[in-house]
C-alpha cells in the first residue's frame, strides 16, 4: 500500500487543531524575529572568520527552522530574503515612532534598529497604556503588534482611528500569519503589514513611505559600507535595440524608473480595492518593461502575480509577492541610476 504523506495545513485539519498550530505558529515566529534581529546586528560588528563561520550555521538553523513553521501553517515566507539581511543606513531626521508590543526583546531590538536610523523611539507594552500616551503625544509613525494583551492591534486601531480621530500611519508589525490577516489589518484602517520575523529592508522602506506621505525627508547616510543587493539586471537586449546610441539607452532607462514605481503602486492599491481585473491587466502591461530592462529577480514574480490575479486569487501570498517586487523595484532602481548618470 502507498503511503501518501499528508501536509498539514490550518485548512486541512479540526478547526481547533488549526488554531493550536497557529498560535505554536506565533509563539515560534515571535523569539525568531528577536534571534535574527541580533544576528543581523552582530554581522555588523568585528568578527573573526571561525565566528562568522558559526554565525552562518546560527542563521542556516534560524531558517530552517522558520522555513519548518511556515509548512506547518502552508505559509510561503520564500518570496522574502533571509531576515538576516541588513537595510542600509539611513537618516529618519529624528521621526517620532511608537512601538506597541508586549514582548519587551522585540521592542529592544526594533528601538535599537530605528535608532540607529535616527528615530526618536517610544516604545509600550499594552494598548491601554500606548492609547492614553496618544491622547497627549504625537507620533508620526505606528508599529503595532496583533497579538497583546488586553486590547489586541486591531481593536486598538479602531480606537486610534475613531475616538482619538488619528490619522497617523499604523504598521502591522506581527507574527500572526493566518489567511486573510493583511487584509484585516488594511480594513481595520492600518497602512501596511510586515510580518515577523521581519526583513530590515522591507521595514525600513515602509517606514520611509509612510513618512514621506507625510513630507518627512528622509536622508541616505553618506560614507557607509555599501550594501551588497541581491538584485541583478542585464541590458544587453536594451543596448542590442539602441546600438551606440547612449541618450536613446538612458531615455528608456530613466522611463523605465519614472513610470515602474506608479506602475507597482498603482498594482498594490488595486489589490487592497479588490479590483482584481486591474491588478492583471497592470501585471500584463508591466511584464515587457521588466524583461526589456532584464531584472531576474523581477521576471518571475511579476508573471506569478498576473496568473493569480487572472484566477482571480486575491491571497495574502499574491500580497506578498506584490510587497517583494516593490521591494526590488525600489531596489533596482536606485542601482539604475548609476547607469545614467
Amino acid at each position: 500500500m502507498t503511503n501518501h504523506k499528508q501536509k498539514l495545513t490550518v485548512d486541512s485539519i479540526d478547526p481547533c487543531e488549526g488554531k493550536l498550530i497557529t498560535k505554536i505558529s506565533h509563539i515560534v515566529r515571535t523569539p525568531l524575529n528577536t534571534a535574527f534581529g541580533f544576528s543581523s546586528l552582530l554581522r555588523e560588528t568585528t568578527l573573526n572568520t571561525e565566528q562568522l563561520t558559526y554565525l552562518d550555521y546560527i542563521d542556516k538553523s534560524l531558517e530552517l527552522l522558520l522555513e519548518n513553521v511556515n509548512e506547518l501553517v502552508n505559509v510561503n515566507d520564500a518570496v522574502y530574503d533571509s531576515p538576516v539581511l541588513a537595510a542600509p543606513p539611513i537618516d529618519l531626521q529624528k521621526a517620532s515612532v511608537l512601538i506597541i508590543d508586549d514582548f519587551y526583546l522585540n521592542r529592544f531590538i526594533i528601538k535599537l534598529l530605528l535608532e540607529k536610523w535616527n528615530a526618536i523611539v517610544v516604545d509600550i507594552a499594552d494598548g491601554n497604556s500606548a492609547l492614553t500616551l496618544l491622547k497627549e503625544k504625537t507620533f508620526d509613525i505606528i508599529l503595532m503588534d496583533l497579538e497583546l494583551p488586553g486590547l489586541d492591534g486591531f481593536s486598538i486601531t479602531k480606537k486610534i482611528r475613531e475616538e482619538l480621530k488619528l490619522e497617523t500611519p499604523i504598521i502591522a508589525l506581527t507574527a500572526n500569519i493566518c489567511p486573510g490577516i493583511i487584509k484585516k489589518c488594511i480594513t481595520t484602517g492600518m497602512n501596511e503589514f510586515v510580518s515577523k520575523p521581519f526583513h530590515q529592508l522591507e521595514l525600513q522602506n515602509k517606514i520611509v513611505n509612510e513618512l514621506q506621505k507625510r513630507r518627512i525627508a528622509i536622508l541616505p547616510i553618506e560614507n557607509h559600507e555599501p550594501i551588497t543587493s541581491p538584485i541583478s539586471y542585464d541590458l544587453s537586449r536594451l543596448k542590442k535595440m539602441m546600438g551606440d546610441d547612449k541618450n536613446s539607452l538612458d531615455r528608456m532607462i530613466l522611463l523605465f524608473i519614472d513610470l515602474t514605481p506608479n506602475a507597482i503602486s498603482l498594482i498594490k492599491q488595486s489589490y487592497y480595492d479588490h479590483k482584481i481585473d486591474e491588478v492583471y491587466r497592470m501585471a500584463h502591461s508591466l511584464k515587457p518593461s521588466v524583461d526589456l530592462i532584464g531584472i531576474h529577480e523581477m521576471k518571475a514574480d511579476i508573471r506569478k502575480i498576473e496568473e493569480l490575479a487572472k484566477k482571480g486569487e486575491e491571497t495574502d501570498i499574491l500580497a506578498r509577492i506584490i510587497d517583494k517586487i516593490e521591494l526590488n523595484c525600489m531596489q533596482v532602481i536606485e542601482i539604475l541610476k548609476k547607469e545614467v548618470d
